[in-house]
Parts: C-alpha cells; sequence; structure tokens
C-alpha cells in the first residue's frame, strides 16, 4: 500500500482479533509519532479490536516493529501493549496487553 500522507505508515484500522494472520531508514521521531498516534487509538478501541498497521514494504515494518518495541514499554508501561508481525510481511498488529490501564493521561 503506498502512503498518500506526509507519514512513512499507511491507514489504522480496527480489527478483529481473530482476524490476525498467523524502505529507507526513519528518524526515531517518526517512529515516536506512530507510537503515540497508536497509544491514543487504542484508548478508543475496544479490548476485543486490534489496530492494524500497513507500511510500504517489509523493511519499514521491521524498522517500526523494533523501535515500538522499546516505545511502548518506556511511555505506555511494561505489557501494557501488544505487538504481532505475522511471516515478515508489512503489516503490524497491535493490541491492548494484559497490563493495559483505561483512562490512563497520555
Amino acid at each position: 500500500m503506498v502512503s498518500t500522507s506526509s507519514t512513512p505508515w499507511g491507514r489504522v484500522r480496527e480489527i478483529s482479533v481473530t482476524e490476525i494472520p498467523a524502505v529507507t531508514h526513519r528518524p526515531a521521531a517518526v517512529w515516536e509519532a506512530l507510537g503515540w498516534e497508536l497509544a491514543l487509538r487504542l484508548e478508543c478501541t475496544p479490548r476485543k479490536f486490534a489496530l492494524e498497521v500497513s507500511f510500504e514494504d517489509a523493511y519499514a515494518a521491521q524498522c517500526a516493529y523494533a523501535a515500538l518495541c522499546k516505545f511502548f514499554p518506556k511511555h505506555v508501561g511494561k505489557g501494557a501493549v501488544k505487538i504481532t508481525r505475522r511471516s515478515g510481511g508489512p503489516v503490524l498488529f497491535i493490541r491492548r496487553g494484559k497490563n493495559w490501564v483505561t483512562h490512563r493521561v497520555l
């Protein structure tokens, strides 16, 4: 999917957790901006749903995955967010983890 905005990720949408299937270097600030957007979206996403984030290529998805795995424990809390990447494709699935606290102040 080609991104039509000024951000390196494509659209973010809510999906049922049951739907989760078995580039160039970006500055850390780009992935931090994505992390904050996803954290805010998770606030409004029901627990039975996840967020699907698509990228232009698998390398961008891998970079985002690595950065978000560091971002969420630091800024949202350890175990608060679960990130899944299936079969090395250009998609990440983000959902609330077991330590998610609702109505947190972000």
